[in-house]
């Protein structure tokens, strides 16, 4: 069988079909494939994955989604963290992707998601001088994950949270979509109160 980048031959055991769910508008995986290469070549129908599921060829699950977004977090440039309005579909189907893994899943998934750091900060002159920051994008962020410090939505309503109360708040542009407002309200990041 052929992997996605059709260079080389693997059992169909050690592929898994991308879901067009896991896909970005262009039909592309979200997230790169491993060295091993494990994504089904394109050129496979759904048809053909019907035979070859019984040879052992998988569907990728959340779980497999779950893996490829911890390894670009590893990465030196990742792509998780690359923010700019051309880059807004992609973050708004992975984190369709994740927030759906909330519904219904067990402790594990909450706590593996919640760990990641996934939540864009504005990067602070006094908040965070030294943490390291984004270059993707031209993004000057920072990302963390809710678990280290309580993190605050940028707004409460329509009104704007001043950046300079000491609050560390999520940058307003990546709130700006409801489904990653949805998916930081899971990860933890929650609304001032007065």
């Amino acid at each position: 069988m052929l992997p996605w980048s059709e260079t080389s031959l693997c059992l169909p055991s050690q592929l898994y079909l991308v879901p067009a769910s896991f896909k970005d508008v262009h039909g592309l995986p979200l997230f790169p494939d491993s060295e091993k290469e494990e994504y089904l070549s394109p050129n496979y129908t759904f048809e053909d994955f019907g035979i070859l599921s019984l040879l052992g060829t998988r569907q990728m699950s959340l779980n497999n989604l779950i893996e490829r977004v911890r390894s670009d977090l590893k990465t030196a440039d990742p792509k998780m963290w690359v923010v700019n309005p051309i880059n807004e579909d992609w973050h708004a189907r992975v984190a369709t992707q994740l927030l759906g893994g909330f519904s219904g899943k067990a402790n594990w998934y909450n706590e593996v998601v919640k760990s990641l750091e996934l939540i864009p900060l504005p990067r602070s002159k006094t908040l965070f001088a030294d943490a390291p920051l984004s270059s993707s994008g031209g993004t000057e962020d920072i990302w963390v994950s809710a678990e280290k410090m309580p993190i605050y939505f940028p707004n409460t309503g329509k009104i704007p949270i001043p950046m300079d109360l000491g609050l560390t708040l999520v940058n307003p542009t990546a709130t700006s979509n409801d489904v990653r407002r949805a998916l930081f309200s899971q990860l933890g990041v929650v609304t001032v109160t007065t």
